[in-house]
């Protein structure tokens, strides 16, 4: 996507059917921190905790998903396992009067 057309941007959902932190975080941070440089604008883009509804054993459990702000499901014998991470941009609260 040509970085023209990132100001309209709000937010994207980055999916993968990797657990490799390689193809994952890594590949999340990258993006977010060269398209904030190129862009150097006053709304910068951040990982943002998930909105997906989870219940209290979704996040306490041993094998919970989310993972700080991003969900990471491994492999089991029903799915080959995914990472889900979604990507805002900051919320300007400041006003001019």
């Amino acid at each position: 996507m040509p970085l023209r057309l990132v100001p309209r941007l709000q937010g994207v959902v980055y999916c993968t059917w990797s657990t490799l932190n390689a193809e994952n975080e890594a590949v999340v941070t990258s993006c977010v921190d060269e398209v904030n440089v190129a862009l150097q604008t006053k709304t910068p883009f951040n990982v943002s905790p998930s909105v997906l509804p989870l219940s209290v054993d979704d996040i306490d459990s041993d094998a919970a998903p989310l993972v700080g702000k991003v969900m990471r499901f491994q492999p089991s014998s029903c799915n080959c396992g995914c990472f889900i991470s979604t990507v805002t941009r900051e919320v300007n609260t400041t006003r001019c009067a």
